[in-house]
């Protein structure tokens, strides 16, 4: 990320070439951070930087109140998708179905949501049945162990994992492990977000308020 010291100077709204000029060159950019600025600015910047793939970040504080908003892009891939501890969990049983279902021992309490992906190591049984193969062909072992599976949440002691029926009944044992999982983030524009009104604007988990003072209510 390049820095550029802050510039008191009006953009011509209605002219993207401005910005692609002296003093902006925006198009140079990884990320623009702007503050202090008016709405109208905030979007026309945001609109150039849309359209070119730079990243873009809007953020101001008024005495108490504070806003920030960011506009990654339509496809921004996230690493980590909540900075939170990866887990190992405990289980207790798998079944053999079309729809595979982990239960955990009864003071195993996972946090996954749908869509995570886990290992499996330590497990007794399961091995695979006479002519089956792992969907994935760089696996090695002969029974679940060192599989990857994609997670569809059940109860806080439960979860789906696909079609298991390729293996023989399980025995005892084994831990899943919790993956990083890439994902995909959609951003929506300034324009969409901010300068719409308010029936006009669709729930979104994105949109977050915090309010400070009740924070031990969190």
């Amino acid at each position: 990320m390049r820095c550029k010291q802050a510039l008191d100077i009006s953009i011509p709204l209605d002219d993207e070439k401005a910005l692609e000029s002296e003093p902006w060159n925006l198009q140079h950019f990884d990320v623009v951070i702007m503050t202090e600025t008016d709405h109208a600015t905030l979007n026309a910047v945001n609109q150039f930087c849309r359209k070119r793939g730079v990243k873009f970040i809007a953020a101001d504080c008024c005495g108490a109140f504070s806003r920030i908003f960011n506009d990654f892009g339509d496809q921004f891939e996230v690493l980590d998708k909540n900075g939170e501890e990866l887990q190992d969990v405990m289980i207790q049983k798998i079944s053999n179905e079309e729809v595979g279902v982990v239960e955990l021992l009864q003071n195993q309490k996972h946090k996954f949501e749908d869509g995570d992906e886990l290992l499996f190591r330590g497990v007794e049984g399961m091995k695979l049945k006479a002519g089956e193969k792992h969907d994935d062909p760089l696996v090695e072992s002969d029974s679940i162990n060192d599989t990857i599976h994609k997670v569809t949440v059940l109860t806080p002691y439960s979860f789906k994992i696909g079609d298991t029926r390729k293996f023989e009944k399980y025995e005892r044992n084994g831990i899943a492990k919790q993956l990083k999982t890439k994902v995909q983030l959609k951003f929506k524009s300034f324009q969409d977000s901010v300068m719409c009104k308010v029936d006009d604007m669709p729930l979104d988990g994105n949109l977050a308020i915090a309010d400070f003072e009740k924070i031990q209510n969190a």
